[in-house]
């Protein structure tokens, strides 16, 4: 098979290109040939797996997979390298050099699992250096890393694993049919499985971080701080499609040096809750990771501490807030989640503390290539490009904390290692879409004096630009900080609050379908939040029927918005006083603008989702999840990411504030 690759790629290299240039072909070909040969074993390898444990081969979308036959095999190794050669030759080659035309349709297939394969292309393990003189302990143990940045990884495969659902646009993105999710070869790959077993090698790695609370860095390790890191997560590849590359990573793929005293597993509940909500926000039009699939065993169970549910709950019984009372025994899951990259403010301030100027400066450089790669320019000192790379941060986050207010969002743990260098969303742990309006509102119950609360995140996040800033500068020398300190917390302190102010402002104004963000409509938003948080409106409903009654050629009044009050007590003579005194100034505000009812209405809706994965909706999924019924997860899943959509079928169930069995309810209202 190789012999065959190597021979017709060299044959296409000399026929096409002239001297040195033969070279570089042959030494391309030479992946092609390994590409080749991963095809090879993804037909081989699953039927000899399958033979070996007494039952039949997977199918394929297509039907079976084929026999192993040398000639295709042979024909398709050539191919593959022929066609590689004839693109590096700007020549488009059908057929290549095989003799089968089997091989051809093999090779040019695309949307499978071999084809995901054939564009993997990891930049990190190949930029960026591994750790030095790793002892010889299994990568499971957990210890303190101290140099490289990032070390090799096996994933602890689940035991009898099942699809349980996968994302249709996510797919897209990666190039892939929906339905080769569900295959056997697909659920083995992404549950952990070994090579054998899915055909698939790909080459894990985990990252250790540093940690910062509230901008101050935290010791509460092990190994100080040179033991936090991917302790339930790791990468598995960075695939290219359409220009667009995509890290792949499994969370709660097992134990990894990073995973101190825990077991490295995820649980289905926690899954199905980051599945449905970062497809959720990626729908909302917010900066988010996305997640590809979901699968999780049907046999294996681990404890975790949580709450009870809540029919178990007694009124009397529930406080607010308080960590989980009880163990419970879950199953356990594997989550493929994916981002440009998952590099994180905490990844620069580990080789900030460690003091190594170097890897911090390559890692800083491969950051920038791989979240700001228009920021390279031939002959910009590095001190420029650290500006110029915190100066788009900084845009970033004001944009994310932006995007969290206007949908009700609250992020829960803010932390560092939680901060993407991208400015995504990452890690759906305790947070929380605000149902009830309360400036305050904060699900995560270790954060008690509220730091992270849902109107202090522009603040959280301003700290971790703060914490970013000050290890950038470690990548310098002392000679060079002085200058590049003063720009830096000059983009602090003056950029963050323009961009902020700016996109939130339009948020805004958006919510209310105005015509421009003045004074007196900064006035007005500021009124309604109070009266909503008097009345205790639900967020989402309120302005979702506040645009909705754009549409009427009349006033709202408050009765157009009673479905937003979830507590009749809450809106009592004088809060409903407030409501009336407060819809009147904005009718007429929206009468002195002049904007046609059809247009403003539209700009309301775009901007006021009707439908977010609130908590308590989230259990109703991964509840049904853990008996076995996924119906329910992938209902929830088409459902929440057509949020602008009216779905009227939905609106009974979905569309409405907390239900009483919800309210003050460990693990919906407050989690840990």
């Amino acid at each position: 098979v190789l012999s065959l690759g190597s021979r017709a790629a060299s044959q296409m290299a000399a026929v096409a290109l002239p001297g040195g240039r033969a070279a570089s072909i042959a030494a391309t070909a030479a992946g092609a040939e390994f590409r080749a040969m991963r095809a090879v074993q993804a037909v081989a390898l699953p039927r000899l797996a399958a033979a070996r444990r007494g039952r039949r081969a997977a199918t394929s979308t297509s039907g079976a997979a084929p026999a192993f036959c040398p000639a295709v095999a042979a024909g398709l190794a050539a191919g593959l390298a022929a066609q590689a050669a004839g693109r590096l030759a700007g020549r488009r080659v059908v057929g290549g050099a095989g003799r089968c035309r089997a091989s051809t349709a093999v090779a040019a297939a695309g949307g499978t699992l071999d084809d995901l394969a054939a564009r993997v292309d990891n930049s990190l393990l190949r930029e960026l250096r591994p750790e030095r003189d790793p002892p010889a302990t299994p990568t499971t143990q957990s210890r303190a890393v101290r140099t490289g940045h990032f070390v090799r990884v096996v994933p602890e495969a689940l035991p009898d694993p099942g699809f349980v659902a996968a994302s249709p646009s996510m797919c897209k993105e990666l190039g892939l049919d929906p339905s080769e999710a569900e295959t056997e070869r697909f659920v083995a790959a992404f549950s952990g499985a070994a090579q054998e077993e899915s055909g698939i090698d790909f080459d894990a790695w985990a990252m250790g971080y540093a940690v910062s609370v509230q901008g101050h860095n935290s010791t509460n390790s092990p190994f100080g701080p040179f033991g936090y890191g991917d302790g339930r997560a790791m990468s598995i590849a960075e695939v290219v499609h359409e220009g667009q590359r995509w890290e792949l990573q499994l969370k709660g793929a097992g134990r990894t040096p990073f995973s101190r005293q825990f077991d490295g597993r995820a649980v289905l509940r926690s899954s199905v809750r980051e599945l449905l909500a970062s497809e959720a926000m990626h729908a909302l039009g917010v900066p988010t990771s996305r997640a590809l699939c979901l699968v999780a065993s049907d046999t294996e169970r681990i404890s975790r501490a949580w709450y009870p549910p809540p029919e178990a709950e007694r009124k009397s019984q529930r406080r607010r807030p308080h960590p989980p009372s009880m163990l419970v025994e879950e199953r356990t899951a594997m989550l493929c989640r994916c981002a440009p990259s998952f590099l994180r403010v905490g990844h620069v301030e580990l080789h900030a503390l460690r003091g190594e100027r170097e890897e911090l400066e390559r890692l800083i450089k491969h950051a920038v290539r791989r979240e700001y790669p228009h920021l390279i320019e031939d002959g910009k000192a590095f001190p420029e490009l650290l500006v110029d790379f915190f100066r788009e941060f900084v845009r970033r986050q004001a944009e994310l904390v932006s995007g969290w207010l206007r949908v009700g969002y609250v992020q829960g743990n803010m932390n560092s290692d939680n901060c993407l260098l991208g400015g995504r969303t990452l890690d759906y742990g305790p947070f929380g879409f605000m149902e009830a309006y309360h400036p305050l509102y904060q699900p995560f119950t270790s954060d008690a004096m509220g730091g992270y609360a849902f109107a202090r995140q522009p603040g959280a996040a301003k700290k971790n630009c703060m914490s970013l800033a000050d290890s950038l500068l470690e990548a310098l020398p002392q000679g060079e900080r002085a200058e590049v300190s003063t720009a830096l917390q000059r983009a602090l302190d003056e950029d963050f609050p323009v961009h902020f102010n700016k996109v939130h402002g339009e948020g805004c104004r958006r919510k209310l379908g105005l015509l421009a963000w003045d004074q007196d409509a900064r006035e007005l938003w500021s009124d309604l939040l109070k009266a909503m948080q008097a009345s205790e409106a639900d967020f989402t409903v309120l302005f979702r029927l506040l645009a909705m009654s754009a549409e009427e050629p009349v006033s709202p009044t408050l009765d157009d918005l009673s479905r937003a009050f979830g507590n009749p007590e809450a809106l009592d003579a004088e809060a409903s006083a407030a409501w009336v005194a407060w819809l009147d100034r904005y009718s007429a505000r929206v009468a002195a603008d002049g904007r046609a009812p059809e247009e403003r209405a539209a700009e309301m809706k775009a901007a006021s989702p009707k439908f977010i994965p609130r908590n308590w909706m989230l259990f109703e999924a991964y509840d049904a999840a853990e008996r076995g019924d996924y119906s329910v997860v992938k209902g929830m899943l088409e459902a929440l990411t057509r949020p602008y959509d009216e779905q009227p079928d939905l609106e009974d169930a979905y569309f409405r504030a907390a239900p009483p069995w919800a309210q003050e309810v460990g693990g919906l209202s407050f989690m840990s």
